[in-house]
């Protein structure tokens, strides 16, 4: 069974062992996967390309897929606030910008460069906006 830790493991070695894994104890399966897939990089991209074990795989790996995809979530989530924060910022200075301008302390053609766009551009984001 401990074939698949050896770099000259065959397919039927690692095979073997997948369809065993169920007489080892979990985190040992995962330890010996993680060795393996080191070892035997090639065999095991022929499997997954051949979509072979994949669900074995991930039953294997379960816990850590899914820390893997919390994570995921956790950091999109702080990209989206980011993101939000930083166009809330961006519309707040277009909208005194606008402000400026219906009161005629700043042309369009300033406001435009202190946005850095163009006429037309600065014009169709301030129709968005609602000016």
């Amino acid at each position: 069974a401990f074939k698949v830790l050896a770099r000259d493991a065959t397919r039927e070695d690692i095979v073997q062992f997948m369809a065993g894994r169920d007489k080892y104890n979990p985190e040992d399966v995962r330890a010996i996967l993680r060795v393996s897939v080191a070892a035997n990089e090639k065999i095991f991209q022929e499997l997954e390309k051949e979509g072979a074990m994949v669900d074995a795989f991930e039953r294997v790996f379960h816990e850590e897929l899914t820390a893997a995809r919390d994570a995921g979530i956790a950091i999109g989530e702080e990209r989206g606030e980011e993101r939000g924060l930083r166009e809330g910022r961006r519309e707040g200075i277009l909208k005194t910008l606008a402000g400026l301008i219906h009161k005629g302390m700043l042309s369009l053609k300033d406001a435009a460069l202190e946005a850095n766009m163009t006429e037309d551009e600065f014009t169709a984001q301030m129709a968005a906006l609602g000016y």
